[in-house]
């Protein structure tokens, strides 16, 4: 009965151990699941603007953006440089996973 417990104890630690070292990795898919949609919200608000050349739109977006860049404490080109990683993260988990876009 002990040699079942030790057992028992012992893989749990190993799960433990395992569980916490790709805990960082579901954590960073997460964030850039986030981030991928919060830039495909920005991208879809300029193809609207496009499509509808709804009037003072082009400087809404231009304020929206900029506002919410100086917020996060970033400049646009590392806001848009990240936004690039993240799409192309959530791109190459989602084809690991079978999820071919």
């Amino acid at each position: 009965m002990k040699k079942i417990v030790l057992v028992i104890i012992a893989h749990l630690m190993m799960f433990s151990a395992i569980a916490e070292e790709s805990n960082d990795e579901v954590i960073g898919l997460l964030i850039a699941a986030k981030a991928t949609g919060v830039c495909g919200t920005y991208r879809q608000m300029a193809l609207f603007q496009e499509s509808t050349r709804m009037p003072g739109g082009d400087e809404f977006i231009v304020r929206f953006i900029n506002t919410e860049v100086a917020r996060l404490g970033k400049t646009q080109e590392e806001f848009f440089n990240e936004c690039r990683v993240a799409v192309d993260t959530y791109k190459s988990a989602m084809e690991v996973l079978g999820f071919d876009q």
